[in-house]
């Protein structure tokens, strides 16, 4: 055998066994992903060592001299607090009261019922939860929605104590949920607010004094129903938010919403004098001399709209909340005099600004932009207008001799 042949064979081995320990490197790495498990997400799970073998991996050693795969380390305290509060900051607080109110009622009837109620002894076996949720559609009566919202909540305190496993893998609740669903399409119809006409908004502003707690109502109403802001929406808005503009205009920032993390910018036309009080650009400057005159934090950050106490001032830093919003709307159309056969809610100025938009002619994709609609057809969803305003069937025949 030649030198040249020799030192040939020998550098296809040596490149032969690197392969190896580079391919058993890769797959160890693979396999070492950390692991979340009960209660709280945040205890990793050490993934127990690959026993998958290469053909040739003989030549690169001992599994017990190959690279560890036990790469997975304990959290330190530290880290724990930031994955808790991403955890925490994944759901809004609204959503968090609806699953704690929701898990409550689920509690209560496995207690009134003589069911399981805590995670030990199986309060979230797949059965005991099909026949509460069940229960709620075929007794209560209450809507498909909120049965699933009833789901989530339980999914979501099966899952902080690591049992979601049964019951997302039971093919059985699945089915009995499909089953609510098929119905509650045949039997349940959704109640939609209704949307306010042009007299009852003069009507509803009109209700709104000169003083802190009248200016603040105004403006709630004139912003919402010019920006087609959700109560959510409304409480997000902090002063920084409010850009007034040459022209008599303003620029509203709504910094996230329901179906969007990304802030919006909505431009705000001042109207003209005649149409003063339904004007949301004055209804600004008049909430904001008032706080001025009242010694209020007009700080960056504080909440545009806030509480207003008993003595005529306002909580300052603190936030209405949107089931309060929801109050004051009610109050005025109380005060107004304003009946309907159907409740209002908050959600009633975000439908009639899409109802009173789309009929003024603004263009569908304008008022989809504005109002934050994730599609057309949603936004079609908040149009009040009677069916019988431009109906296709009107221009059947019109042609015919």
């Amino acid at each position: 055998m030649t030198v040249g042949r020799f030192y040939y064979r020998e550098y296809l081995v040596l490149s032969h066994r690197i392969i190896n320990v580079f391919f058993m490197t890769t797959i160890s790495l693979q396999s070492s992903a950390p692991v979340f498990s009960s209660p709280n997400y945040l205890a990793p799970e050490i993934a127990p060592e690959s026993t998958w073998e290469h053909p040739a991996a003989t030549d690169v050693g001992s599994a017990a001299e190959r690279p560890s795969t036990a790469l997975v380390r304990a959290l330190t305290a530290e880290e724990e607090s930031r994955v808790r509060a991403a955890l925490d900051a994944s759901l809004s607080p609204a959503t968090l009261r609806s699953y704690a109110s929701s898990h409550r009622g689920f509690v209560a009837w496995c207690l009134l019922n003589s069911k399981p109620t805590t995670a030990e002894t199986g309060l979230y076996e797949p059965m005991n939860v099909t026949l509460f949720l069940t229960h709620l559609a075929s007794e209560k009566k209450v809507a498909p929605s909120t049965v699933d919202v009833a789901r989530a909540a339980i999914f979501f305190y099966a899952d902080k104590a690591g049992l979601d496993g049964p019951l997302r893998a039971s093919a059985g609740l699945r089915r009995a949920l499909a089953g609510v669903r098929r119905e509650g399409r045949r039997s349940w119809t959704k109640t939609q607010a209704p949307a306010f006409t042009k007299a009852q908004v003069i009507a509803l502003v009109g209700t709104c004094g000169s003083d802190l707690r009248g200016r603040r109502n105004r403006l709630y109403a004139t912003l919402s129903l010019a920006c087609g802001l959700r109560a959510s929406d409304s409480v997000a808005i902090r002063i920084r938010h409010v850009e007034f503009t040459d022209g008599g205009n303003a620029i509203l920032t709504i910094p996230y919403s329901k179906t969007s993390d990304v802030a919006v910018k909505v431009g705000i036309v001042g109207l003209p004098e005649k149409y003063a009080a339904l004007d949301p650009v004055r209804a600004l400057h008049s909430w904001f001399d008032g706080l001025r005159a009242m010694g209020e934090p007009m700080l960056p950050d504080s909440p545009l709209l806030r509480p207003i106490r008993r003595g005529g001032f306002s909580a300052g830093t603190q936030p209405l909340s949107a089931e309060a919003l929801g109050g004051v709307l009610k109050s005025m159309v109380a005060e107004a005099g304003i009946e309907s056969e159907k409740p209002f809610t908050s959600h009633s100025c975000r439908a009639t600004f899409a109802t009173l938009s789309l009929a003024a002619g603004v263009p569908e994709s304008e008022v989809q932009r504005t109002g934050r609609w994730a599609s057309a057809d949603m936004l079609r969803t908040y149009n009040r207008a009677s069916l019988f305003s431009q109906p296709a069937s009107a221009y059947l025949g019109m042609d015919v001799d």
